[in-house]
């Protein structure tokens, strides 16, 4: 099996000790790699630190996140293919209706949520580098940086700041004191990026930013449940509902088509907001499907 088709359907993963690897098929049936697989071999020969948890390489024109997890077994290297180039919001198809509110948002948090390889990062991206053509100034901060976007885009300037591990909340707060008027958060993984997160969201800035989930509303219950571990539960609720502008759940279909789901909060609907507020996550689904409908009808939500 060649690096190419490595990474079609799955990460790779490689026992830095015995110099096997496996991956998944589209139907998640594991696949074995030998040891002596050439495209391992330039892999662990590249002197990976055992400091390093998790970090970008270049290898053969190529960029991969490669994240170590030390296990009873020893390292293990989990290798992810990072897509190239940029593509823009319209070529990744969105829904138009969920395109044009994402476009008029100009501050608050707007978070895409997904499962694992949904693409989650790529629509961030995306929607960053479309707004900030527009002019302004964006600040990316991520663990690591995938892909290169630091420079001048169209009228606007986009900065890129990687961090180590468990230094990210720090770095938003840096920014915020910044003249951004878009930060990108890479991924909200622990409370206090969570926290830091939802607090950026309340200073006027746009905030972008992923999460994990099944749906909107179990994204947003894991969102709230990270916070209250750095604060109280009911402050925890009233945070999110005040810095949250909208969420988006994406999921990869057939032909790389994306299926979503939107909730807004930007047109001042308090009876969104006290949902959240009152950690009433379940009865969000209406709400999401009323504003989905409406957007497929071409009403004004």
């Amino acid at each position: 099996m060649d690096e190419i088709s490595f990474f079609e359907h799955s990460d790779l993963y490689i026992n830095k000790m015995s110099r096997e690897g496996f991956l998944f098929d589209a139907h998640g049936q594991r696949i074995e790699i030998s040891k002596d697989n050439i495209f391992i071999n330039e892999i662990l020969e590249t002197n990976i630190s055992s400091l390093d948890s998790e970090f970008r390489l270049k290898h053969r024109g190529h960029f991969y996140r490669i994240t170590q997890i030390k296990t009873m077994a020893g390292y293990f290297l989990v290798i992810r293919k990072l897509e190239p180039g940029f593509t823009t919001l319209n070529q990744l198809r969105l829904h138009t209706g969920v395109l044009n509110k994402m476009m008029a948002i100009n501050s608050g948090l707007v978070l895409i949520a997904g499962k694992m390889r949904n693409g989650k990062s790529t629509t961030a991206r995306c929607f960053v580098l479309d707004r900030i053509l527009q002019g302004g100034m964006a600040t990316t901060i991520e663990q690591p940086v995938e892909v290169e976007m630091q420079g001048p885009w169209g009228s606007g300037y986009i900065f890129q700041i990687g961090v180590k591990e468990n230094g990210m909340s720090e770095e938003i707060r840096k920014v915020v004191r910044s003249s951004s008027n878009i930060i990108l958060v890479g991924e909200i993984r622990d409370a206090d990026t969570a926290v830091a997160a939802l607090n950026a969201g309340t200073t006027g800035a746009l905030v972008v930013s992923t999460t994990h989930g099944n749906s909107i509303v179990q994204a947003l219950v894991r969102l709230h449940s990270l916070a209250t571990e750095k604060m109280d539960t009911r402050d925890a609720a009233s945070l999110l509902s005040e810095s949250l502008s909208a969420i988006v759940h994406q999921q990869l279909i057939a032909d790389s088509k994306l299926r979503l789901a939107w909730l807004s909060l930007c047109n001042g609907d308090e009876r969104v907001k006290a949902f959240i507020r009152n950690r009433n996550f379940e009865l969000l689904e209406t709400e999401i499907d009323a504003q989905l409908a409406r957007m497929n009808n071409g009403a004004k939500s």
